[in-house]
């Protein structure tokens, strides 16, 4: 792939560039595309501020004209119907089992006990956090005693405090748990900086909404980012290889350990309702067996036997880490 530079100056604007990840015909899974999208505004307000770029793939040579792009809505239909999917809702999985969806990059998920609830992952910010408790408390004034983690990964425990309301709750994870949002738990040092910038790129951080970002591809682009990371807290209790049977609150939940995405996850199967809590196992997408920003790819063989175990609960409803919940057993099985 080359690049052309022109010498002509086109008095570029950083706040103008509108990313390249919501003007190509990107499929749903579009992430790499928002990568490219921060990738050359970081590198064009750095280093290229007064030429005009055309890459052999297609980008457009000028701002003005790819904001009359915007402007005229020729963009992939599936990108255009994104915002409308993710609208922020409080989901009833069950009589008493909630999803917060919408709110933030992943899902959170409440169950009413007899005494207290149980909180199944957190989120990715402590302001996401804050606006689905605000919810939640709208159903329920009963304490949070449990919080379960269904994997590491930053968007799903970074709201814990918030959930904690200033109490001690249970938090429950893997043995496998890391202590890095960002790694598989690891003894080696890891290019933790390096990682950093490319997240920030995969996922867009940084480019404006609705202008230069429509989503994240399994989440919503119009989402608080304040507390990225803040909220996270350490896990109190551990869930071995074998899982665990247990009797929460009046709740019986089977914690089962699943690796897929990462190899420290843990579903959430609770077998009155049939309600299964995935984690992100299952989202509305391609598995994710390698993300763009440089993680250790996922173990595809783990992954399929995970799915094979998550289909022998034979669930009425498939609660995911992201997007919307499937509900009725030949839905879930048919997707």
């Amino acid at each position: 792939m080359s690049s052309r530079l022109r010498k002509e100056p086109c008095n570029w604007d950083p706040k103008d560039n509108v990313g390249i990840g919501n003007l190509l015909n990107a499929p749903f899974d579009f992430s790499i595309l928002q990568f490219l999208g921060s990738y050359f505004k970081d590198y064009l307000s750095k280093s290229r501020s007064e030429a005009n770029i055309s890459l052999d793939f297609g980008i457009p040579r000028s701002v003005k004209w790819v904001k009359r792009i915007m402007r005229n809505r020729h963009m992939h239909p599936e990108l255009q119907t994104h915002p409308a999917y993710f609208e922020k809702e409080i989901v009833q999985l069950s009589d008493n089992v909630y999803q917060a969806f919408g709110f933030a990059a992943s899902n959170v998920y409440m169950i009413i006990g007899d005494d207290g609830l149980i909180i199944v992952d957190t989120s990715e910010t402590t302001a996401a956090a804050e606006n689905i408790l605000a919810e939640f408390r709208k159903i329920t004034d009963l304490p949070i005693k449990t919080i379960i983690l269904t994997h590491s990964h930053r968007d799903h425990v970074s709201g814990a405090s918030v959930f904690a309301e200033g109490g001690s709750p249970d938090i429950l994870a893997s043995t496998r748990f890391s202590d890095d949002a960002l790694f598989v738990a690891s003894d080696h040092p890891q290019p933790v900086k390096a990682m950093q910038v490319r997240t920030k790129r995969q996922f867009g951080i940084g480019l404006s909404y609705p202008d230069e970002i429509v989503g994240i591809g399994v989440g919503p682009g119009a989402r608080p980012l304040k507390g990225m990371g803040a909220g996270a807290m350490t896990p109190t209790r551990r869930i071995g290889d074998e899982g665990e049977r247990m009797t929460l609150h009046g709740v019986e939940l089977e914690l089962v350990r699943a690796p897929g995405e990462t190899p420290d996850h843990i579903v959430v199967w609770y077998p009155e309702k049939k309600v299964l809590i995935s984690g992100d196992n299952f989202y509305r997408s391609f598995p994710n067996l390698y993300a763009i920003r440089g993680t250790a790819y996922r173990d595809f063989d783990a992954w399929a036997d995970t799915m094979d175990l998550l289909m022998g609960f034979e669930p009425e409803v498939l609660a995911p880490g992201h997007t919307k919940a499937l509900f009725g057993a030949a839905k879930i099985k048919e997707t």
